[in-house]
């Protein structure tokens, strides 16, 4: 039951190999999709008129985490994997707690600014303080939500080399003269 209530954060970095990037992204796309996740961020860099690197922020459901991976490396040449789950219990639990503290400490001076017999010095004081209050549980309520989304969607980061063709550097009709070339130099060798 202890364990259940941890609140972890999962991310992982996954370097593979695809022989071209599309029919990936296409996969990865539908997967994504049955899984409840999504491509967060995508950089690619392109050689020779096609992707030949990507790298993608993938975002999945924690509980979906594992699924994601088996299935990516079941697609593809993995190169590298590093898989990190930071417990963030403590620090949830800590957030919580200011916001519960401040809020119960804003209503109390709220009942302060209800009474009719404060004087004015104290009626700013009041203000001031609740200002500062409220400053603190929004900023709480911040922490919290970039927690929720951190706890609640794993993060693997997928950077895709994509294998490079083979291209000769010099053309066949060049090695054709190349090899006539040769033969005529030899010939004249020949014949000196």
């Amino acid at each position: 039951s202890a364990a259940a209530d941890r609140k972890l954060v999962r991310t992982g970095d996954l370097r593979v190999v695809v022989d071209a990037y599309e029919p990936l992204h296409t996969a990865l796309t539908a997967r994504l999709s049955e899984l409840g996740g999504f491509i967060a961020d995508s950089d690619l860099s392109h050689t020779a008129g096609r992707v030949g690197y990507a790298t993608l922020v993938l975002r999945v459901p924690s509980d979906r985490f594992d699924e994601l991976l088996a299935w990516t490396e079941s697609q593809v040449e993995v190169q590298g994997l590093t898989v990190d789950t930071a417990d963030v219990t403590e620090r949830w639990v800590d957030v919580q707690a200011r916001i519960d503290n401040n809020k119960r400490t804003e209503a109390r001076l709220l009942g302060l600014l209800e009474t009719d017999a404060a004087r004015l010095e104290d009626v700013l004081a009041v203000e001031r303080e609740l200002s500062r209050v409220r400053g603190e549980v929004e900023a709480a309520e911040g922490q919290m939500r970039v927690l929720r989304d951190q706890v609640g969607l794993a993060t693997l980061t997928l950077r895709a080399s994509v294998r490079s063709r083979y291209e000769p550097a010099v053309a066949v009709a060049g090695t054709a003269r190349i090899g006539s070339a040769f033969t005529g130099s030899i010939g004249a060798m020949g014949e000196v």
